[in-house]
């Protein structure tokens, strides 16, 4: 009886599973019928198993196509969460998560976990890639919908590709030692791994990488957002809110010039008391792009 149960159970855990990928649960059909198809072609050869093959393999070329935007499209009408670790984890760590509405949170919640599956994350370390970690990923995703929870497009555009270095890299672009970048024409974010986290877990004794990098693609992406002009961005703002001089942030950074915006939008989150203290006016301007549909 004992035996029975478990079974039982076991298969009540399977019935009660959430789909997350309807393009693979699609494809299992397809599989099936193309393999069948494939075995009748080896041992009984008939031209119309040709073009039934035909028949399955261009939709199911489509599907692997067009996968992300099914998913995407099922996981929105059966909206899915953020376990329950990260909730407390941007609960703990998240200072801007903090001021939000229960409602607000919990669409950060669903809409993070969207992204999560929505997006392209890749682990790189000695031209091998490999998955990144599925938290990592997650907080990643509530960064950077914490910054287009406002948009209606919170995937933030076509920014759809996010890599994740171990250690500074160089890039075709910047043949130097840095720890993010930000590239829109080709969708890309990418982040060192050992800044990322201590700066997002402790701002305060290290430079929040991945919040500026967010930053900075968001202003890229929406280039005709009314920010505040370059000339009310100053280096000694920046080190009066941030604790850090601009060597120390540079240094982190890795490039030898850098535009300020990013930073003061990425204290609008993580430092707003320090930011609206430093400059006031640029505070009121950041948080009406921030704060409006």
């Amino acid at each position: 009886m004992i035996s029975d149960h478990k079974d039982s159970s076991h298969f009540f855990v399977i019935c009660t599973m959430r789909i997350y990928s309807l393009s693979k649960i699609l494809g299992i059909p397809l599989g099936l019928a193309a393999g069948y198809l494939l075995y009748l072609m080896f041992f009984t050869y008939e031209e119309t198993h040709l073009w039934q093959l035909l028949s399955i393999i261009i939709p199911t070329v489509a599907l692997v196509i067009f996968s992300g935007q099914i998913d995407h499209w099922y996981l929105e009408r059966h909206p899915i969460t953020l376990d329950q670790p990260i909730v407390d984890w941007l609960a703990q760590y998240d200072k801007h998560y903090q001021t939000l509405s229960a409602d607000q949170q919990a669409e950060l919640h669903q809409r993070a976990a969207l992204y999560e599956r929505g997006r392209s994350f890749e682990a790189v370390a000695f031209e091998e890639k490999n998955d990144v970690p599925f938290d990592i990923r997650c907080i990643i995703a509530t960064q950077v919908v914490k910054m287009s929870l406002h948009h209606d497009d919170y995937l933030m555009g076509d920014m759809d590709r996010i890599y994740v270095y171990k250690h500074p890299f160089p890039s075709p672009q910047h043949k130097f030692l840095h720890t993010y970048e930000t590239q829109v024409e080709d969708g890309v974010m990418i982040f060192a791994l050992d800044y990322l986290l201590p700066g997002l877990q402790h701002p305060d004794r290290f430079y929040n990488i991945c919040g500026h990098g967010i930053a900075e693609a968001y202003t890229k992406v929406y280039p005709g957002a009314d920010y505040p002009s370059a000339d009310d961005l100053n280096w000694s703002e920046v080190e009066s809110m941030s604790g850090f001089t601009k060597d120390q942030i540079m240094q982190v950074l890795g490039y030898s010039a850098i535009d300020l915006l990013p930073i003061y939008i990425m204290y609008f989150f993580t430092r707003p008391d320090q930011l609206r203290t430093a400059s006031p006016k640029v505070y009121e301007q950041i948080a009406a792009i921030f704060t409006s549909p």
